[in-house]
C-alpha cells in the first residue's frame, strides 16, 4: 500500500477534497467548542447531519486494553458504511484491524492513528491499497478525523470517511 498525504490545519486548502469529505470536515471543526481543538465524540452525528457520508464512513474506537493511559492499542471497526462492507464483501463491524490484516499489511495504518492521536487535527491522503478477496488494487481517498472521549481530553475515536471517485 502507498499513499500520500497531508496534515490539515484550519488555513489549509480545501479544494482537493471530496464534496462529502469536505462535508464531513466542516461538521467536523462546527462541532469543536474552539479552534484548534479536537470536538467530543458526541457532538459528531453523521446520520442526522450527514447521511450522505454514511454508505463510505468508517468509525474506529481506539481500544486499549490495558487501560486508559495504556501505550498500547487497538483500532476497532465501530460502525463501517454499506458501501464499505459491499467492497470488503463483509462486515467488519466489531473487529480488530489486526483481526481483518496481517501486520505488515497495517504497519503504516497504526503509525498514521497514533500520529493522528498525537497531532489531535485531520488528515486527508490517497491511497492504493490491494483488496485480497477481489485480488485487486482499489484507489481512494481517505478523510481522517480525531474525535475525543466526552469525559476525557483522550482522543477515543478516528471518524474516517473515504472516497473513491475518480481522482
Amino acid at each position: 500500500m502507498t499513499e500520500t498525504g497531508l496534515w490539515i490545519s484550519d488555513e489549509s486548502d480545501l479544494s482537493p477534497i471530496a464534496p462529502a469529505q469536505r462535508a464531513a470536515l466542516l461538521h467536523w471543526r462546527s462541532a469543536r467548542v474552539a479552534s484548534g481543538e479536537v470536538p467530543c465524540r458526541n457532538a459528531i452525528d453523521p446520520p442526522l447531519a450527514l447521511p450522505a457520508v454514511l454508505p463510505v464512513m468508517i468509525m474506529f474506537e481506539i481500544d486499549r486494553p490495558d487501560g486508559p493511559e495504556s501505550p498500547t492499542r487497538g483500532y476497532r471497526y465501530r460502525l463501517i458504511g454499506t458501501e464499505l462492507v459491499a467492497r470488503a464483501g463483509r462486515d467488519l463491524t466489531g473487529l480488530l484491524l489486526h483481526e481483518v490484516f496481517e501486520p505488515e499489511a497495517i504497519e503504516a495504518d497504526l503509525e498514521l492513528y497514533w500520529e493522528l492521536e498525537q497531532r489531535r487535527c485531520p488528515y486527508f491522503g490517497s491511497r492504493i491499497s490491494l483488496i485480497p478477496k477481489r485480488q485487486a488494487f482499489e484507489t481512494y481517498r481517505r478523510l481522517l478525523l480525531p474525535l475525543r472521549a466526552t469525559e476525557t481530553d483522550r482522543i477515543d475515536r478516528i471518524w474516517c470517511v473515504l472516497d473513491f471517485n475518480d481522482m
